[in-house]
């Protein structure tokens, strides 16, 4: 029955009867049947929205990480390797949990659409879903290839530096090999008293190299004291796990996460529960050019720089929340009543039971009966004492519990504000700033001509070695000695040593032996152009899946919308009437 007539009928009989009442037209239990429709139409409209909404947002936040994934690209040129890695994980660590809580937004409301749902409404409502299951999943897919491409880039630049050490020695190899066939070459047939001449001048040489050396060791060693005392305030811990004298807030707040830090500690005696360093994600960040230069000194040109992992944080958090809720609810107010259980409660029954006591002293008092006002007494005075000693023990305790819940909350609040706004910034700032500091270059330089002039007394000593040879041969310590194989040897292992650099440089750029890219076993240019052109086909697919969708959210909007404009009709008399 339309509104327009519900309206009428109400209006004849509220003139027929004089009243305003409509008790008399309308039959309650119709009223309420009606009523009871509204409401479940309201509800799934309500939940309809709310699915529409983490539907919404589920797309959203796919939009959002492939937005992130091509800046973060655009960043990779201006980033190190490792660091560049760290924030492409971070951004998809972050995805994947909001998108986790999107797909948990939808179950729920997806739960309470089921309930009241007509078998054609479900039908409409399974139209939508699946539409937009394809919409999320194409999405995701695209996405996903966009974060393969990303690694498979960053790839090149990681593994390029992971390679460097082990060049350096076969570098050295060939330096040495190609001093030793120069000397063959230029020496082979002088006199034995140029060779012992120019032999005399290698050793001269290569004292000034040693000296040299010791002088650039020096200057690192200085460098890197400069640097260690410029660092301090910004290291929360050193490499024992102990203090350091960090003075950054977020340093003092990386400190108290770490394990037999103040806030760990703190943690385990009110909690129970020890949380170590599983609050913080971490990347290590190099001074220019430091991880070119070997693996132990790249360690001592770096400093670690520590976010907060939003998991562990939220449940942290919520682990203190439900803590401070607990110790409250068993603490109670100071006004609860005596017939309670909480701690507060059992004080005022003790209070409640002095009172008692009080009275029947007084009443003790006004007799003559001295053993009888003696006993009243000891009452009085041990439920004065049973009062104190609950205040003084168990309900001190439960208040201390309190405070102590209380004070972590507070503690962890302000530890997760050191991870933000310009508190971080700073941090962040100071890590970048003594990393391009004048101290971090300086030890650079100093191992960079360490490097260096290793290089030349390998050549020096090559040289010599060489010269020794040739000497020997013509002293007669040597018998039948043969340049020209000497020659060839030397220049096998160049051969070998450059083969294995351009092998390296190869497995670097070209193969991908990721079990978890689908471009397995491809060279990285092929594999990029491969999930590039998947993508295109994606996203011819993902716009008729759209159209799909939009076609479909339509025709549930219609549904709903209609069934929500109108008043179910009043029940016709011995019909049943509807469940709620």
């Amino acid at each position: 029955m339309k509104k327009k007539f519900i309206a009428v009928s109400v209006l004849i009989c509220a003139l027929a009867l004089g009243s305003t009442t409509l008790t008399s037209c309308v039959d309650d239990n119709e009223s309420a049947s009606v009523t009871a429709i509204r409401d479940a139409k309201a509800k799934q409209l309500t939940a309809l929205a709310g699915y529409y909404d983490a539907q919404a947002l589920y797309q959203q936040a796919n939009a959002n990480y492939q937005q992130a994934l091509a800046d973060e690209k655009n960043q990779q040129t201006a980033q190190d390797a490792e660091q560049w890695s760290y924030e492409l994980e971070k951004i998809k660590k972050d995805y994947e949990e909001q998108i986790a809580s999107f797909e948990q937004q939808i179950a729920n409301y997806k739960k309470q659409l089921a309930e009241n749902m007509k078998d054609y409404q479900a039908q409409l409502f399974t139209n939508y879903e699946d539409a937009a299951d394809k919409v999320n999943t194409i999405n995701g897919e695209i996405a996903n290839n966009l974060y393969l491409i990303a690694k498979l880039e960053n790839g090149v630049a990681s593994a390029k530096a992971a390679i460097a050490e082990l060049n350096y020695t076969d570098e050295l190899t060939i330096a040495e090999n190609k001093a030793k066939i120069e000397a063959y070459k230029q020496m082979s047939g002088s006199s034995l008293s140029d060779l012992k001449s120019e032999l005399a001048e290698l050793e001269t040489q290569l004292k000034e190299v040693n000296l040299k050396d010791s002088e650039a060791d020096r200057k690192l060693a200085d460098a890197e004291e400069a640097f260690k005392q410029e660092v301090t305030p910004i290291k929360g811990y050193n490499a024992t796990g102990a203090s350091a004298d960090a003075t950054l807030a977020t340093a003092l707040a990386i400190d108290s996460l770490r394990n037999n830090g103040y806030f760990c500690n703190k943690h385990l005696k009110t909690t129970g529960q020890n949380l170590p360093a599983t609050y913080l994600d971490n990347v290590t960040l190099y001074a220019e050019g430091a991880e070119k230069l070997g693996t132990t000194f790249a360690a001592k040109a770096s400093l670690t720089k520590y976010s907060l992992k939003a998991s562990a944080v939220t449940n942290a958090a919520n682990l203190i929340a439900a803590e401070v809720y607990e110790a409250e609810k068993a603490l109670g107010k100071t006004d609860d009543a005596a017939t309670g259980t909480s701690l507060y409660a059992q004080y005022n029954a003790k209070g409640e039971a002095v009172k008692t006591a009080q009275t029947t002293y007084d009443n003790a008092l006004k007799g003559t009966d001295n053993a009888a006002i003696e006993a009243a007494r000891k009452a009085l005075e041990n439920a004065k004492y049973q009062q104190q000693l609950f205040a003084e023990s168990t309900l001190a305790d439960g208040i201390e519990t309190v405070n102590d819940a209380k004070e972590l909350q507070i503690l962890f609040t302000n530890v997760q504000k050191a991870f933000t706004g310009d508190t971080y910034k700073a941090y962040e700032t100071a890590i970048t700033t003594a990393l391009a500091g004048e101290n971090a270059k300086a030890m650079v330089a100093a191992q960079q001509e360490i490097n260096s002039l290793a290089v030349t007394s390998a050549q020096l000593t090559a040289s010599k070695g060489a010269l020794e040879q040739l000497i020997g041969n013509l002293d007669g310590t040597i018998d039948d000695l043969d340049v020209d194989a000497l020659i060839l040897a030397c220049e096998e292992e160049i051969a070998n040593a450059e083969r294995d650099i351009a092998n390296r440089e190869y497995d670097a750029n070209n193969i991908i032996n990721d079990p978890q890219n689908p471009a397995i076993g491809l060279t990285i240019d092929d594999a990029i152009a491969m999930l590039e052109a998947d993508n295109e086909q994606l996203k011819v697919e993902l716009v008729a899946a759209e159209a799909r969708l939009s076609a479909a959210k339509a025709a549930l909007d219609a549904e709903f919308g209609s069934a929500s404009s109108e008043v179910p009709e009043t029940p016709a008399e011995g019909e049943e009437t509807p469940a709620e």
